[in-house]
């Protein structure tokens, strides 16, 4: 897995909890990796949180809690988290 492609995780495990590519302000720049967007600006609660953690988990195969989003509070952060999980497994 690449980090684009573990970014793509996080986006469709996102998408899954909060349809945020809904949100056409959102949308053009979550397409863009080289901009990064925290869980605090996309409004992601807790219940969504634990939403993406179990999509992410039947996507990558491994656990992900929902205190990893805590401590990688942003897409790429926790790509790069799942990527560097998914590597070691």
């Amino acid at each position: 897995m690449t980090s684009a492609e573990a970014r793509q995780k996080v986006l469709r495990a996102l998408d899954v909890a909060i349809n945020v590519f809904n949100n056409p302000k959102l949308s053009g720049t979550l397409h863009d990796p080289a901009v990064d967007v925290t869980f605090a600006e996309l409004e992601l609660d807790s219940l969504a949180a634990v939403e993406c953690c179990m999509a992410l988990e039947d996507d990558v195969g491994i656990d992900i809690d929902p205190a990893d989003l805590a401590i990688h509070d942003s897409i790429n952060k926790l790509a790069e988290h799942i990527l560097r999980r998914a590597t070691a497994a």
